[in-house]
């Protein structure tokens, strides 16, 4: 079982040695919703377009201050709705990229259950079995 905690508040209020990842969609245009904030807040567009490829793979970016982010590509255009099997590929993506460079926190927001229309309790399961062998890593979502 993945250690998840849900917390109340706001996501880019966490402590400055979590990771944070959130969705987005392969064209990057990041117009909506807590995307929006990430890429009001982060920027670096054209960095991230030459990580992107396609759906189920993730980018990442380090901040001014030394956090990493994390973009996971779940859905091709802004306007389309993520799958569960493309937000179960991104994840697995996201947890090799944390493994590979040893991150232990990760705080996110409840990943496509907002503008993307997911259930929420199912994309959790997903987030913990995708996580389930990995008890070193905490994970915080953050919803408001």
């Amino acid at each position: 079982m993945a250690n998840i905690v849900e917390i109340k508040g706001d996501l880019f209020m966490c402590p400055s040695h979590f990771t944070l990842a959130h969705t987005i969609s392969v064209d990057l245009k990041m117009s909506r919703g807590i995307a929006r904030t990430f890429k009001e807040k982060y920027g670096q567009v054209s960095f991230l377009r030459t990580q992107i490829l396609s759906v189920g793979n993730c980018a990442s970016l380090i901040d001014d201050n030394g956090r990493r982010v994390f973009y996971l590509a779940t859905k091709n255009r802004f306007f389309h709705k993520p799958s569960l099997q493309s937000v179960h590929a991104a994840l697995l993506s996201l947890k090799n990229h944390m493994l590979l460079l040893n991150l232990s926190f990760l705080a996110m927001p409840r990943v496509g259950s907002g503008l993307d229309k997911l259930h929420w309790p199912t994309v959790k399961r997903i987030i913990s079995d995708v996580f389930s062998d990995t008890p070193h890593i905490t994970i915080h979502i953050f919803y408001l």
